[in-house]
């Protein structure tokens, strides 16, 4: 197995180096991959000495004043994962699903601190990890952006009124989608530093934003969010109307 990871952390540090040139500042691109890359395979190796098999997800997390600059590598982050699997695919190492690398913002770490959290995860047990912890008092002092909404499939906007909103199928969600295609925890939204940050709970379809497929993203007013055949558009400056949980179907909608 030594030999394995001598050539995994030799080939990961050649993918990240150069991606990360264009995100950070170049003097520090070489010992950030390394960093990096020796963090990922120490938790892979962890994994495989407790389970004897390869975690299926691998949250990375990083500062929120970060976030935004690592989640453009996430492409990058995918590569990694695929190039593990295949090192360890020749040496019949076994995975029950395929590794996935996921970005977190997590507000206890320091500017430029990373931390790499492995497992192997049921469904439900993935959606619970996917979600940012924030303190009550941190987020009772979170200040709201002012008249947020979300349009959701052209209709009548529902005023963003708290610092967590939850988002899917199922009835327990602050607003319910009844939209087959919709995962029952789909997505949640939460309030950083005057911002609305989306995260996908790793809903069964996915989250498009302007069309592009995201794990996570700082919202800005006029962003086009796509679950399942639902579109909802995220706006300011709305006239207040409604609150509380609120059930949108493709045939209409009404209040909880």
């Amino acid at each position: 197995m030594s030999k394995i990871l001598d050539s995994l952390e030799f080939r990961l540090k050649r993918i990240l180096e150069g991606p990360l040139e264009g995100v950070f500042f170049p003097s520090s691109t070489q010992s950030l991959a390394a960093q990096l890359t020796e963090i990922i395979l120490k938790a892979v190796k962890s994994s495989l000495d407790e389970t004897n098999m390869l975690p299926d997800f691998i949250q990375l997390r990083v500062s929120p004043e970060k976030f935004d600059a690592w989640q453009t590598t996430q492409p990058v982050l995918n590569q990694v994962a695929q190039e593990i699997m295949d090192a360890y695919k020749k040496e019949s190492v076994r995975f029950e699903k395929p590794l996935r690398l996921h970005l977190l913002a997590d507000d206890s770490l320091e500017v430029d601190e990373i931390k790499v959290v492995p497992s192997q995860h049921t469904l439900e047990q993935i959606t619970t990890a996917t979600v940012i912890e924030l303190s009550p008092k941190k987020l009772n002092q979170q200040v709201l952006p002012e008249q947020a909404c979300l349009i959701i499939d052209g209709r009548q906007p529902i005023m963003l009124s708290t610092a967590i909103v939850s988002i899917g199928r199922h009835s327990s969600n602050d607003i319910v989608i009844q939209d087959p295609q919709v995962s029952r925890k789909h997505l949640q939204l939460r309030v950083e530093k005057g911002s609305y940050l989306l995260f996908d709970l790793s809903s069964t379809g996915g989250t498009l934003i302007n069309n592009k497929p995201i794990s996570s993203a700082k919202l800005k007013p006029g962003d086009v969010i796509k679950i399942g055949k639902t579109l909802l558009i995220y706006s300011h400056n709305q006239d207040k109307k409604g609150t509380g949980t609120r059930v949108l179907s493709q045939m209409g909608d009404k209040e909880e």
